[in-house]
């Protein structure tokens, strides 16, 4: 009898680590999966904002569309990031022409000493 409970003894924990592979990847992808649907959540309460809202935070209506139309366990927040930093890196340099500042040169009219 003492040879079959060492028997289970020792069995025990390589069944332990085998579940504990397997599982540690299973959870992340379950995790991530959960994040990809609240998050899509989160765009479908985006979609109940007017145009102006909207576009106080650097998105459009047509931003929303584009990121709801993929596959519905891709997280669209992802897209929904790209375009606005797209956004706000273009109206960065918007402003630098304007102000002349372009690739370090200077306004005509005025001379740097």
């Amino acid at each position: 009898m003492v040879g079959t409970s060492e028997t289970e003894v020792e069995t025990t924990p390589a069944r332990a680590g085998t579940g504990a592979v397997v599982t540690g990847p299973f959870l992340r992808w379950i995790t991530w999966l959960r994040t990809a649907w609240r998050h899509r959540r989160d765009v479908e309460v985006l979609s109940s904002f007017d145009d102006r809202m909207l576009a106080d935070i650097g998105l459009s209506r047509a931003d929303l569309r584009d990121a709801m139309a993929g596959p519905r366990w891709r997280d669209p927040t992802v897209l929904l990031l790209d375009r606005r930093r797209e956004r706000r890196a273009g109206g960065r340099r918007v402003a630098l022409r304007l102000s002349g500042q372009v690739a370090g040169r200077v306004p005509a009219g005025n001379v740097a000493w």
